[in-house]
């Protein structure tokens, strides 16, 4: 019986899949420091918590037919 291991870094192409992005916009969320990333020589990943935390901030909800961003709630 083996044991399956959850992994935690994604590449630049996994974090674009799942964030529903293109790897470009990621790169860039990258540079402009709003999204971290983790350096392993040349190779850039990033943490899914921070995939996760990134869409948990970018939320905005919707209060009588008008979205409002996660600052104005």
């Amino acid at each position: 019986m083996s044991e399956q291991v959850l992994k935690r870094l994604y590449s630049v192409r996994e974090a674009a899949r799942y964030l529903g992005v293109s790897p470009w916009s990621v790169r860039n969320l990258q540079k402009l420091r709003t999204l971290p990333c983790v350096r392993q020589g040349r190779r850039v990943l990033f943490d899914i918590r921070d995939l996760e935390r990134h869409i948990e901030n970018h939320k905005t909800e919707v209060h009588d037919g008008h979205a409002l961003s996660p600052q104005e709630t």
